[in-house]
């Protein structure tokens, strides 16, 4: 999840549309991710509500890092609805876990493209600042598709690919085509995007 300038930079192992450099966000800056500022430019439990997540609904939050989205996820979800928050790392888990997990929550250690939820077994996935960090994404959205019942739905936030001070380098940033071409070849229907701030753009789709 990474939506802060200080990156650890890794290089992707595989070739063709999987060939690009992408950055890691360092969880020795975690703070960076709950600031107020930060909460008041994205408006997590508005976007959640945005892009289709309702009552009652079984959701993963794929790359759940400190739980930015994951609680107000929770908060919409309810007490009939549970959130699966996953995250490669276990100290972005450890972080999630201090700052509180909601009853309705439970945190699990997934691989970037492995996850450990069975097939069918959520009605909508959520992606914060995920997609422009995966070194196989033909790989990961192929896995994202996987968990995802029939009917159900995906949305991704990430940074529009333009210079500024905050967010990752603009080079490894992915236009919003591009993205959404991630899900369609992947075999998500409905796919569409738009912008959600001046520096970020949420893409969705149904399978």
């Amino acid at each position: 999840m990474s939506d802060d300038p200080n990156y650890v930079h890794a290089h992707g192992h595989a070739h063709g549309h999987e060939s690009h450099g992408h950055h890691k966000f360092d969880p020795a800056n975690v703070a960076r991710l709950e600031s107020a500022e930060r909460l008041a430019w994205l408006r997590p439990a508005e976007l959640l509500a945005h892009v289709g997540v309702r009552a009652g609904m079984l959701l993963a939050d794929v790359g759940c890092g400190s739980g930015f989205f994951t609680r107000p996820a929770a908060a919409i979800v309810g007490p009939q609805g549970h959130v699966f928050g996953m995250d490669p790392s276990a100290e972005m888990l450890q972080a999630c876990r201090e700052r509180g997990v909601p009853y309705n929550v439970e945190l699990l250690q997934s691989g970037e493209s492995v996850l450990p939820l069975a097939d069918a077994s959520v009605q909508f996935v959520f992606l914060g600042f995920v997609l422009h960090e995966a070194a196989s994404r033909s790989a990961f959205s192929a896995e994202l598709r996987r968990i995802l019942k029939p009917g159900g739905r995906l949305a991704s936030v990430d940074w529009v690919p333009q210079h500024e001070e905050h967010g990752p380098p603009t080079a490894h940033r992915i236009l919003e085509a591009d993205a959404v071409a991630v899900f369609a070849r992947a075999g998500f229907v409905d796919v569409r995007c738009e912008r959600w701030t001046e520096s970020h753009y949420v893409v969705t789709g149904g399978v």
